[in-house]
C-alpha cells in the first residue's frame, strides 16, 4: 500500500472510530517506509466530530485542532500563507 501513495497525506481519525488508531499507524508505517509522507492524527472523539450540524458528535476543541493542523499541513506543503487558507476561528 504504501508504495502506491507518492504525494503528502495527513489524516485525522478517532480513537472511537471503526478505523482504529493500530490500523491507521499501520498505514502511515507503510507510507513512510516506501517513502512517502503520511501524518496521522488522532482525537479522543466519535466519529464525524467535525460535523458542527450534529451536535450529539460534534467535538468543538477537536475540530478546531484538526483545522490547524490541517492548514499547518497546507502551508507546509503547498507554500501558502493564511490569508490564502483562510484563518482558524
Amino acid at each position: 500500500m504504501g508504495e502506491m501513495v507518492s504525494y503528502p497525506a495527513n489524516g485525522h481519525t478517532t480513537t472511537a472510530g471503526s478505523i482504529t488508531p493500530d490500523a491507521v499507524a499501520k498505514i502511515a508505517s507503510a507510507v513512510n517506509q516506501a517513502g512517502g509522507w503520511f501524518e496521522p492524527h488522532y482525537y479522543e472523539a466519535d466519529h464525524a466530530f467535525f460535523n458542527d450540524t450534529r451536535p450529539q458528535v460534534y467535538n468543538p476543541e477537536a475540530a478546531r485542532l484538526a483545522w490547524e493542523r490541517t492548514l499547518g499541513f497546507l502551508r507546509l506543503h503547498l507554500g501558502s500563507d493564511e490569508t490564502e487558507l483562510g484563518a482558524v476561528g
